[in-house]
């Protein structure tokens, strides 16, 4: 039971693996490159039949600009933690429009000002 729940969590790491590095537009070659390991060593790990050691997933982390928490995430989850991330971004944008809309407003007046000031001169 114990080594079935250990490869299905090596699968789901190497799925992630594999996502995250076709969104990159990488091969597997080239991925193996960075790490400085073997194609096979990639495609193992990403079929989930070798689970990468700590210090590797952190290097795998880092190359495909996630956390090592992400590699570990179902796409359940990882559909959450973007739903998530796009509502605080949009709470994010709306509590900073009166500030943008202030900035803007002392801009238009200095700009306004200096316009009359020019006007003016003539």
């Amino acid at each position: 039971m114990k080594d079935s729940h250990g490869h299905k969590l090596a699968q789901l790491v190497g799925s992630n693996i594999a996502t995250r590095r076709k969104l990159k537009n990488w091969t597997q070659a080239q991925l193996g490159e960075m790490l400085g390991i073997g194609t096979d060593s990639i495609c193992r790990i990403e079929r989930g039949v070798m689970a990468p050691r700590f210090q590797r997933l952190e290097d795998l982390a880092h190359l495909l600009d996630c956390s090592v928490a992400d590699l570990f995430k179902t796409p359940e989850e990882l559909l959450q933690s973007a739903q998530y991330s796009r509502q605080a971004e949009l709470a994010n944008f709306a509590l900073d429009v009166p500030s943008q809309i202030a900035r803007l407003s002392e801009q238009i007046i200095f700009l306004t000002k200096l316009l009359n000031k020019d006007s003016n001169v003539v």
